[in-house]
């Protein structure tokens, strides 16, 4: 698929998604025999074959790593409000915390904003989102 862009000093990111929550329902989450690790490889497997080769993009935005690496913390799968959209605290904190990784090269330790609506919930796991979002990033 070829893009076109109006302004040639334009750099087009891929957005890496994450997989479905392990028990969700979703109806595509068939496709994947209803196993988080297997849509999370497949994930993987589109953007080294798919997008990465392709040089219309100039990197990817890893959220779907950060996403699993969060998993993989005390946080565990918890991070959908439905099995697939991100959780309004961690899920979409931790989106927000690899976009300006990537974007903007911010570290994500020096970060100490959060919504105030979501703080209370967010805080317990910084660290852990922290931690998820850079190893994403390498």
């Amino acid at each position: 698929m070829g893009l076109t862009k109006l302004n040639p000093n334009a750099k087009i990111l891929w957005h890496m998604t994450w997989a479905y929550q392990q028990n969700s329902d979703h109806e595509g989450f068939a496709n994947y025999g209803n196993d988080q690790m297997t849509m999370y490889n497949a994930i993987l497997n589109a953007v080294q074959t798919q997008i990465l080769p392709n040089h219309a993009y100039t990197g990817v935005i890893p959220t779907g790593i950060a996403i699993q690496s969060l998993r993989a913390t005390p946080v565990g799968d918890t991070v959908t409000r439905d099995g697939f959209h991100l959780s309004e605290s961690h899920g979409r904190y931790t989106a927000a915390l690899t976009w300006a990784q990537t974007l903007c090269g911010v570290d994500p330790d020096t970060v100490d904003w959060m919504p105030e609506a979501f703080a209370d919930t967010i805080r317990p796991d910084l660290a852990y989102i922290r931690r998820a979002v850079k190893a994403a990033g390498k």
